[in-house]
């Protein structure tokens, strides 16, 4: 799972477990280093961007997230299978969990 990807999971996460919250300074950080890597690579500011707001690479992210959360049995709308979700990256300190608190 890219890292974009995880922190979009753990945003997913956060916003429907009520117990849980995003460490937003470390996921700010992290973003901040993968856009200091995308330019390292030649990208611009602009090219990176255009990850969040276009609209084919949202949907491309969005449906890596829906595929990682249905695999690891969250229903939508079922506020527990975010939690537990939750709950075991944390415990597993996996990327999504280490954005997590």
């Amino acid at each position: 799972m890219g890292e974009l990807v995880a922190g979009e999971v753990g945003y997913q996460i956060q916003k429907h477990c009520p117990d849980i919250r995003m460490r937003r300074l470390r996921a700010l950080g992290k973003l901040n280093r993968l856009a200091d890597y995308a330019r390292d690579q030649g990208y611009s500011d602009k090219d990176f961007d255009a990850l969040s707001k276009d609209p084919e690479a949202r949907a491309l992210r969005d449906g890596r997230v829906d595929a990682y959360l249905n695999a690891q049995g969250v229903t939508k709308g079922d506020v527990d299978s975010y939690c537990q979700l939750g709950y075991r990256e944390i415990e597993a300190k996996t990327f999504v969990g280490r954005l997590l608190r």
